[in-house]
This record gives structure tokens, sequence and C-alpha cells, in this order.
């Protein structure tokens, strides 16, 4: 577009803009999504305030820290019975610490590389 076409443009819109038909139409529209968001503000209130709904967030936190303390507890028991095996079997033990620490440092030095 050249510049006269975009003040011509420009002016069509200003005149558009004065008109009484077309700023009744604007303000219609914009009264119209200030309620619609005021009614999604009230609900949104509404949801946090419901006690049922705070009654269910509580139900999860409890089910999330039940699973927590399982996984807690399956950790433990694994954690000793590798203390175990450790105890019983220090050589294979040993052999599988130094395996584990060859590989993660060869895995270390390759991804270093390729930065």
């Amino acid at each position: 577009m050249d510049a006269k076409k975009v003040k011509e443009k420009l002016k069509e819109l200003k005149r558009k803009m004065q008109d009484k038909k077309t700023q009744a139409k604007i303000k219609a529209e914009v009264e119209k999504l200030l309620k619609q968001g005021r009614e999604r503000l009230e609900w949104l209130e509404a949801q946090m305030k419901d006690p049922k709904n705070h009654q269910k967030v509580r139900a999860e936190i409890a089910k999330a820290k039940a699973q927590l303390n399982e996984l807690k507890t399956k950790y433990k028991e694994k954690e000793k019975k590798a203390v175990e095996y450790t105890k019983a079997n220090p050589k294979k033990a040993l052999m599988v610490a130094a395996a584990a620490g060859v590989l993660a440092g060869t895995l270390m030095g390759a991804f270093r590389k390729k930065r």
C-alpha cells in the first residue's frame, strides 16, 4: 500500500468511528464481553468457595499422601535388601559398582565430546 491509500483508509476509519451506529455497536460488543467475563469470574469464585470442591481436593491430597507413604515403604524395603546383598556378597557388589562407575564415566565422556 502506498501512502495515499493508507491515508484514505485512515480517514475512512475515522469517519466510521464518528458514526453513532458504529459507536453503539462497538459499545454493545464491549459491554457484552465484559458481562461474560464477570459471569465467568463469578462462576469461578463460586466453584472455589464450594465445600464439595474442597472435599474433593482434600480427598485427592490424602490419596497422594497414601501413595507417597506406600512408595517410601517400598523404597526402604528395596534399600534394605540392597544393603543385605552388599553385606552378603561384597565382591559382587564391588564389581557391580565398578561396572556402573565405568559405564557412567563412559557415557559422560561420550556426551562431553559431542558438545
